[in-house]
């Protein structure tokens, strides 16, 4: 049986527009209606399909994408109730995407100060980001706050010497470890 990750997927491509591909085991890959599902409110809009065509055992649908805040997470959800969460695929390669989060500080990184430690990482897709410290055998998380350009930032008092860290970032649905050149 396949996972609902290979049944469906879904990715915004531009500003404009989300491919959506559905599995012919899902309802013969049909389906006459999408919605657009804000995970954080439940919020359904529904989507307009500018066409459809089949390859192979899939169907791909392109819909009008509404405006949408990047770095928010969001599921598209299919005729009878499949959902998958809305990838920040193509979108990230377009000169617009660039336009509205090239971030030029060079402030990123973590920086040791006498009474507290900033750190900054750029995440504009992120919908979560945490960090993980640890050292003599305890682990700690603090969560980072979103700012412009979609940087994420935390000031956290006291002398984090020594201290080694990985940054917990949410991003498409899944979570994933980075660590940066100055962790």
């Amino acid at each position: 049986m396949l996972k609902n990750e290979e049944l469906m997927t879904a990715s915004l491509d531009s500003f404009r527009e989300i491919s959506v591909y559905g599995h012919e085991r899902y309802y013969g890959g049909r389906s006459d209606s999408f919605r657009l599902v804000d995970y954080a409110s439940g919020e359904l809009t529904l989507l307009t399909v500018i066409g459809s065509v089949r390859s192979g055992s899939y169907a791909k649908y392109l819909l009008k994408a509404p405006e949408l805040t990047i770095g928010k997470q969001y599921l598209i959800m299919a005729d009878y109730g499949l959902t998958c969460p809305l990838d920040y695929g193509l979108v990230v390669r377009t000169a617009e995407f660039d336009q509205k989060y090239t971030y030029q500080g060079d402030d990123l990184g973590a920086v040791q100060e006498p009474d507290y430690l900033r750190l900054a990482l750029w995440a504009p897709t992120a919908s979560e980001v945490m960090v993980s410290f640890f050292h003599e055998g305890k682990t700690s998380r603090v969560p980072l706050k979103r700012y412009e350009k979609g940087v994420w930032r935390a000031i956290l008092p006291g002398n984090y010497d020594g201290y080694g860290y990985t940054y917990l970032v949410k991003v498409n649905g899944g979570r994933m470890a980075l660590q940066t050149p100055f962790s």
